[in-house]
């Protein structure tokens, strides 16, 4: 009689593994679920029918999906399986996002979900810091340990947590360095959401490489929804059975007891998060102004899958646009005269480095890919930490002994058209902003030309 009833138990406890195109992780994701008694299913974003009622809690795995276009994690958000998960998530049941799962549930602004689910950080291309100085960037996969900074017991996350937990699991992402203000950051410790940070196997933290792998500030590494029932989390405890004890088991036994949530009085709790203002994304954009450099706008001959990948998510949620992208390369040089410029032009093309004419036309000005009375408009996205700009610097001066070049910096530019001529580009692109489309304020800054 006791086996059946675990059996029934067993089979009632129904967890979706969702995926995209992309996605990887979900073989590891399943053998974790089922060795903590919980039966997996797979929910792929192309199943029309699928009913997520009919599941009792969620995990959203690793991977690229869409291949990361635009940023990790952003086109899934505008995926209509994710508006269903936002329901489910409302209702209590537990939503564990995984690396690329994790960068899903950023985007989205259901961690840490407080009103009207703001984004409140960003997930940000790593950056390997020693003595305050980056020592390396990109992709990085090892072992890590973390432990709670902030413990709320009791919740979907928790149930097997202590203060003095410490777990071990590796990390295997590319942007991974969680960025936010100082003045939020402070708010989410204060808040009831529970915060895990990167350490040492001693439980020592330091925000230094390699016990911060990827700069994110605080070292932090996973992060709640207010509520506790959504956990936002980069390295990959479903790749080790030393987190089986702890998360996945915290998750069976939120779904045992019921998966009662308070998500309204929860928001109500924490009012010193819920009140930090946030400007709307098209205030903070800012006019992008013509200098001297050397500029390289460069674009792919062949059809570009970004910007139809983000043609299509503005289509999915209804702003019809016509998307093109540009690379853009802003070139200082140490002697700023004319011959200069032109003769370390010519060399950065020999060097087909940033524009290679077998596959790329090149422009040397905005004017010359639109102009004033075409219904369009071009903004530029600048990553703050300007990696790529810094990368391409050291590989022009490395490779190819290019010194007079002083500074790179570069940017994607996205020339925004409408479908229908008649339409406003200013509604439109004020849309693409509201829904955080072109870029995240903690990690970029955006421009008009």
């Amino acid at each position: 009689m006791r086996a059946s009833l675990i059996h029934q138990t067993i089979q009632a406890m129904k967890i979706a593994v969702i995926q995209f195109p992309g996605s990887n992780c979900e073989r590891e994701t399943h053998l974790a679920l089922q060795r903590n008694n919980m039966q997996s299913y797979d929910v792929l974003w192309c199943n029309k029918q699928v009913d997520l009622n009919e599941f009792d809690g969620f995990v959203i795995v690793g991977g690229f999906s869409y291949e990361d276009r635009v940023r990790a994690g952003l086109i899934a958000t505008k995926d209509p399986l994710i508006d269903k998960l936002k329901l489910q998530a409302d209702m209590g049941k537990p939503v564990l996002g995984i690396c690329n799962g994790a960068q899903i549930l950023l985007e989205t602004g259901l961690v840490p979900g407080i009103a009207d689910n703001r984004i409140m950080l960003a997930l940000a291309n790593n950056q390997r810091i020693a003595n305050n100085q980056v020592i390396a960037t990109g992709y990085y996969n090892a072992w890590v340990h973390i432990k709670p900074m902030t413990l709320r017991k009791h919740q979907a996350f928790t149930h097997n947590i202590t203060n003095d937990s410490i777990l071990k699991m590796p990390i295997s992402h590319a942007e991974g360095c969680f960025v936010t203000d100082e003045n939020i950051m402070q708010a989410l410790r204060k808040s009831s959401a529970t915060l895990w940070q990167y350490c040492d196997d001693k439980g020592n933290t330091d925000n230094n490489f390699p016990t911060n792998p990827n700069g994110s500030i605080h070292s932090l590494a996973a992060i709640s929804n207010l509520a506790g029932n959504v956990l936002a989390i980069m390295p990959h405890p479903e790749r080790t059975q030393l987190a089986d004890s702890s998360l996945f088991a915290s998750m069976h036994q939120h779904i045992k007891n019921g998966s009662s949530i308070d998500i309204a009085d929860t928001q109500k709790q924490n009012e010193a998060i819920n009140s930090i203002k946030l400007q709307h994304s098209k205030n903070l954009i800012k006019q992008h102004v013509a200098n001297d450099n050397i500029n390289f706008i460069v674009k792919l001959v062949i059809t570009d899958n970004e910007a139809v990948s983000l043609q299509k998510a503005c289509s999915k949620i209804g702003i019809q646009v016509n998307i093109q992208k540009y690379s853009y390369w802003d070139i200082s040089v140490t002697n700023n005269d004319k011959t200069t410029r032109e003769t370390t032009t010519q060399k950065i093309i020999k060097t087909a480095e940033i524009y290679n004419n077998n596959k790329e036309v090149m422009f040397d000005d905005f004017n010359k890919i639109t102009n004033s009375t075409e219904n369009s408009k071009i903004f530029l996205v600048h990553d703050k930490a300007n990696i790529a700009g810094k990368e391409k610097l050291n590989s022009l001066h490395r490779g190819y002994d290019l010194r007079d070049i002083k500074e790179i910096k570069f940017a994607t530019a996205w020339k925004i058209t409408p479908v229908n001529p008649d339409d406003d580009i200013a509604e439109l692109t004020d849309a693409i902003h509201k829904n955080h489309l072109l870029f995240n304020q903690f990690q970029h800054d955006c421009f008009v030309v």
